[in-house]
């Protein structure tokens, strides 16, 4: 039987970069990105030179601090305290401050040099694609809605004096 010379000379990093889900190696020590593969660098509109040595929360949740609380659940810290793999649902944000929701799952990896790290796995699923879509359209409507009766008298529907003195030169 002859042997596929592509998939024999697969490695790790290989399969870590073809990953279609965005994904990041992380030191759980101090959430620092050692790592992130081609999908989540497209999508973030980032270098590797970018990200690597960031903490994983100011990529994507675009901010200061860890997760923490009961409404925060981080599966990196569950994955830490048990070694298993943990899920959690979030919100990330892109390039552009966006929100998009994601599954995450991480994984407790042991290196080739004795270093603990966590394998973050981000997933955007067909439920939840279709939740972002609706919950954008809703937005842009609830938006329009507010703009309306900032113009317009809710009983008769006439517009008010802030419309007039926004007309008036």
């Amino acid at each position: 039987m002859k042997k596929d010379k592509k998939i024999d000379n697969l490695n790790s990093l290989d399969i870590f970069n073809y990953l279609s889900d965005r994904a990041l190696i992380i030191n759980p020590k101090d959430y620092t990105i050692v790592d992130a593969n081609k999908t989540l660098l497209k999508k973030e509109g980032l270098s590797r030179k970018d990200i690597i040595g960031r903490k994983c929360y100011e990529i994507t949740h675009r901010r200061f601090s860890p997760c923490k609380g009961v409404l925060e659940k981080c599966p990196l810290k569950e994955t830490l305290k048990t070694h298993k793999t943990a899920t959690a649902e979030h919100i990330h944000y892109d390039k552009n401050n966006n929100p998009y929701y994601v599954d995450v799952i991480t994984s407790f990896i042991k290196s080739s040099s004795g270093k603990n790290l966590v394998l973050h796995i981000c997933r955007t699923g067909p439920f939840l694609k279709k939740l972002q879509k609706i919950v954008s359209a809703k937005s842009k409507r609830y938006i329009m809605q507010l703009k309306n009766l900032s113009i317009k008298d809710p009983l008769t529907g006439v517009y008010n004096y802030r419309y007039l003195m926004e007309r008036l030169p």
